[in-house]
């Protein structure tokens, strides 16, 4: 999960140096671990799980080095990575992107126009309203991209597009897309 965070933000060369475990004892120095905690661990864990609870891994990875300037967003203004085809910040399509956030292969058959990226979380009330932001800027007919990885977004998202007239074009895999009515 770390490594694969760690290529999210566009790092290379990652790799791991050391991994080594953290048991009960060692986690006694720490402050952030009360005395009632650790003995609440002692008696909760079977004993040969005591020695190893946690693992610490040590990590190294290089940033690569930008061969142009960021992407600024005409929006909001944001520096983007230089790949981006939409504002980390707004969701607003950046200049120059292409038709499609995906690759040819996973391409939905239309152009998306903005991006909403909730990554683990659902359809709950921040999102929601970042999301009535984000179709809101668009003109009809546009198409909205929301990514999520929760399972209650195949429920929700088509729920919300019938309360409030937008059209739910369907899903690829943790992608939505929904169309300006």
């Amino acid at each position: 999960m770390l490594l694969k965070k760690l290529f999210n933000v566009w790092l290379d060369e990652i790799q791991v140096r050391e991994r080594r475990p953290i048991g009960l004892d060692e986690l006694a120095r720490y402050p952030l671990f009360t005395a009632q905690f650790l003995a609440f661990l002692r008696e909760a864990l079977p004993a040969h799980r005591h020695g190893e609870l946690v693992h610490a891994v040590v990590v190294t990875a290089r940033k690569p080095a930008a061969a142009h300037a960021p992407t600024r967003c005409p929006a909001c203004g944001h520096d983007n990575a230089l790949a981006a085809r939409f504002c980390n910040q707004c969701g607003t399509r950046l200049a120059g992107a292409g038709a499609s956030v995906a690759a040819p292969d996973e391409a939905p058959g239309y152009a998306v126009h903005a991006l909403l990226d909730a990554g683990a979380g659902g359809c709950e009330e921040g999102a929601l309203l970042r999301l009535r932001e984000l179709i809101s800027g668009l003109e009809r007919g546009q198409v909205l991209e929301v990514r999520s990885t929760d399972p209650g977004v195949r429920e929700d998202l088509p729920a919300w597009c019938r309360m409030t007239g937008h059209e739910y074009l369907g899903a690829k895999g943790p992608r939505y897309f929904v169309r300006r009515s």
